[in-house]
């Protein structure tokens, strides 16, 4: 998720004033008979043409890279193409440019024409290689990492060969999971023939699962893939959503969605009950069950539509509605029984996309825990719940509670409103700069807090990773700047700097093309933003003032293994004033280098990361021989088993319920369940330690008198 602007924002995207200088060749832009896809093709490149913070040429080069990340998305994994179904398409490779400036539809259906074929083909391949019991004793290899190394196959004969392979591969690797759970004497005893059998018969299922999923997605559904892929060739936060997409996007955003609460999966031609949201409508009605088949669905009094067979996404379209609206859902239960199950329409909220706080008790202190994954917001107006009243509220809590220092978790953080991430930040300084965004044009604007109240002016650790991104690095960056707080983590931070706008193409649409419509959204980048000190945190990132060993330390986790990923660049500084946090900063920093590189826990992260690495490196084929395939796990695992004590790792802290929850916990038991499981992953965080002990040596230094200011 990117960073956004504010609500106000996205009502006036100055960015885009575009829209009116082109008013007339928008008037000019289609013809009497009008296809949507090519409408929309026009549309999309229109706006990133002409609203995209860094334009791109469509041209050969640009051609070649589209062809073939849109190549990759339909056959990552080499399962439907074969070099003739390429060669096919490999005429269009520097063409697909000017088609787009024409809006040309031919490479698009020449290309779903050969994969709806090649779907139905290999469909065919999987239920007769299935029909026959494999040879484990047989000494051959399948591909299991790297597709990009493995070529397409040569023929029919070569493609089946290659299922043949993949199918195999999974039949072996259920048979070996069998025979090892037959160590507990309550599972069973099978002969191997018994779960060969067995996992075909699984690996079918999946199979004709995958398929069922595949058959469903319309040409619409791939067309919307294609934009998406022509909208990266721009930068790796670009994209193209369909009109079915924009309920998703802002459920990420918001963290919340009005419906029943009931997750659906399509299996085995039923929609079926996954899991029912603790909380929502389906949770508290308390008849809707997981793994009930949805067959009937009718609105309020209505008569009840059959929908067996239906597609996914038009089921839950027509389960989801307006809170207050009542859904019938007829299901039929494990045992066969059907019932009619009313639910109410509500608010549905998603806890895990919302703000948490921990007190944690150590050596006699207090400390405070807030747990941020998203800068998230109401996207349909300003009354929903938004991140940084969030955090206002659990600073408040958490000072009630006598905490002598608090920890930002922003680890896993992707971002979110532009606008909440300033606020989130200016809670712990008085009103300054916080971050800075230039325009298309070169314009810089400069974000402040105006809010002269400090919320929280204690020590205090931000704690990243390499997935804490864009939102999350503005406010780990401005921290840093202004020396109000150390940051803890990963040796950098994803480094996303730019700020996308979501543009809805229906307002660039001659009004004679309304029957055409929803044509769908753009998440565009429209900007940049930079520190206060003028740097970027593009490609580059926040580096911690403290870093540490992490799993995904030495793999290819950032920006800059983004294709097509934005430069680095920089701005002049602007005028902000250095927090005085009344300690020696840099001999904290010392003392937390001192005791991570005596740490055991950190020495074995970081032959982890190295172990993951080498392994993501050199994997490329797995033995097919169950006897050689059982030896290679056992192998692996015997390797993998000197690094258990990283999820068995017990840190000692004490984490106690704020005062304010308890409350909460006596009418909502779910809120209970939810703590508990996150406190017990608590436990096993090394790095949540590593932030309270950063935090106990401020604290230790204040009580001890010293002033010596910042020295860093």
């Amino acid at each position: 998720m990117g960073s956004q602007p504010s609500m106000k924002a996205l009502k006036n995207i100055k960015a885009l004033v575009f829209i009116l200088l082109f008013s007339s060749v928008l008037a000019s832009f289609y013809t009497a008979d009008e296809d949507k896809d090519r409408v929309t093709l026009k549309l999309t490149s229109l706006v990133l043409s002409h609203g995209h913070y860094q334009p791109k040429d469509l041209n050969d080069s640009f051609s070649e890279d589209l062809y073939d990340r849109y190549i990759k998305r339909l056959d990552n994994f080499k399962r439907y193409f074969t070099r003739a179904d390429l060669n096919a398409l490999l005429p269009y490779r520097d063409e697909l440019d000017d088609q787009i400036k024409s809006g040309d539809l031919s490479f698009f259906k020449k290309s779903i024409q050969i994969f709806k074929r090649e779907l139905s083909n290999t469909h065919a391949f999987t239920r007769e290689i299935l029909s026959e019991p494999f040879d484990l004793t047989r000494d051959e290899t399948a591909p299991i990492d790297n597709w990009d190394k493995v070529l397409p196959a040569t023929g029919e004969r070569g493609l089946k060969e290659l299922w043949r392979r993949r199918l195999k591969l999974s039949v072996v690797s259920y048979v070996a999971e069998r025979q090892e759970a037959e160590a507990d004497p309550s599972y069973g005893v099978k002969s191997v023939a018994d779960w060969e059998r067995k996992g075909r018969e699984e690996t079918l299922k999946h199979c004709n699962w995958l398929y069922e999923r595949l058959d469903e997605k319309d040409e619409s559904y791939w067309m919307s893939k294609f934009l998406d892929d022509f909208a990266a060739g721009f930068d790796p936060h670009t994209d193209y959503l369909a009109p079915r997409d924009r309920e998703v996007f802002d459920m990420a955003l918001s963290g919340q969605f009005e419906g029943i609460g009931a997750r659906l999966q399509k299996r085995d031609g039923y929609v079926t009950v996954v899991e029912i949201i603790p909380g929502s409508p389906s949770y508290r009605q308390g008849d809707l069950e997981a793994k009930d088949k949805i067959i009937k669905v009718a609105q309020g009094d209505g008569e009840a539509v059959d929908i067996v067979g239906m597609n996914i996404d038009d089921v839950i379209a027509l389960i989801k509605g307006k809170a207050g609206t009542t859904v019938k859902l007829t299901v039929r239960r494990v045992n066969g029984m059907e019932k009619v199950i009313p639910i109410v329409r509500g608010v549905v909220q998603l806890r895990e996309t919302f703000a948490k706080s921990a007190v944690i008790e150590r050596n006699g202190q207090r400390y405070g825990l807030i747990r941020l994954p998203s800068f998230y917001f109401d996207v349909n107006g300003s009354n929903g719940r938004n991140s940084a009243d969030d955090v206002r509220a659990a600073l408040e809590s958490l000072k009630a509670e006598g905490v002598r220092g608090i920890v930002l978790d922003l680890r896993d953080n992707g971002g979110g409103a532009l606008a909440l991430a300033v606020k989130t930040a200016g809670l712990f300084i008085a009103q300054g700069p916080i971050v800075q965004v230039r325009e298309r044009g070169g314009k810089v604007s400069v974000l402040r807090d105006r809010d002269a109240d400090v919320v929280y002016d204690g020590p205090l650790v931000v704690l990243v990773n390499e997935l804490s991104a864009s939102a999350s690095e503005i406010v780990a960056a401005a921290l840093q700047d202004y020396k109000r707080a150390l940051i803890v983590g990963s040796h950098h931070t994803f480094g996303k700097g730019t700020v996308q706008n979501l543009l809805d193409l229906d307002r660039f649409a001659s009004p004679r093309l309304n029957d055409l419509k929803p044509f769908g959204y753009l998440k565009l980048t429209t900007s940049k933003f930079y520190r206060i000190d003028g740097g970027a945190t593009q490609l580059k990132g926040v580096i911690p003032d403290i870093g540490l060993p992490t799993p995904y330390a030495y793999m290819k986790v950032g920006e800059k293994d983004q294709d097509n990923a934005m430069p680095w660049d920089g701005i002049k500084p602007v005028d902000y004033s250095v927090q005085d946090t009344h300690v020696d900063l840099n001999a904290i920093k010392a003392k937390s280098y001192k005791r991570v590189a005596e740490s055991k826990f950190f020495a074995l992260a970081d032959a982890y990361a190295r172990w993951l690495k080498k392994r993501a490196d050199t994997l490329d084929e797995v033995s097919l021989n169950l006897s050689a395939f059982k030896e290679n796990r056992d192998s692996l695992a015997a390797k993998a088993k000197r690094f258990a004590a990283l999820d068995n790792y017990d840190n000692e802290l004490h984490f106690v319920y704020p005062s304010a929850e308890v409350e909460e916990m006596k009418a909502d038991t779910t809120l209970k369940a939810d703590r508990e499981a996150w406190y017990k992953a608590l436990k096993r965080d090394a790095y949540v330690e590593e932030g309270v002990n950063v935090l106990n040596d401020w604290v230790s230094d204040e009580l001890s008198g010293e002033k010596l200011g910042v020295t860093r």
